[in-house]
Order: C-alpha cells, then sequence, then structure tokens
C-alpha cells in the first residue's frame, strides 16, 4: 500500500518543503535571539546545520564576551 500511494517518496518532499520554508524565514527576523533559538531548533527538527544566519547575534555574544572576560580581570 506505501509503495502503491508512494508515500515515503511524497513524505520526503514534504519534508524538505518544510525545511526549506522554516530556513527562508530565519533572514527576515530581527530579533536576533528568536532568529538563534529557531536556527538551532531547526537544525535539532531536521538534522542540518544552519550557519551564517545569525551572525549579528553571534557578533553581540562575542562583544559581550569580551567585555565580560575584560571586568573580570
Amino acid at each position: 500500500m506505501l509503495t502503491r500511494f508512494d508515500a515515503a517518496d511524497r513524505s520526503r518532499r514534504l519534508m524538505e518543503g518544510y525545511k526549506e520554508e522554516a530556513i527562508r524565514c530565519l533572514p527576515g527576523l530581527t530579533n536576533p535571539s528568536l532568529k538563534g533559538l529557531l536556527r538551532r531548533v531547526i537544525g535539532k527538527i531536521f538534522s542540518v546545520e544552519i550557519q551564517g544566519w545569525c551572525s549579528e547575534f553571534e557578533a553581540r555574544n562575542a562583544a559581550g564576551g569580551q567585555a565580560v572576560a575584560d571586568a573580570a580581570r
């Protein structure tokens, strides 16, 4: 029955479509915390690593990490 309706192929195409749609929505987000969270959630759900979408969040964390390191001295 599964082969008759080609369910495996159809479900694979659906999953790819949802994955692409989820990744495409990331650049439109303006909140860096939300963008980072969704990037990690998408990565867990679809077993994909998304690089470069959250550069402003990473830059802010790097700057904050440096300030914390300087304050600790």
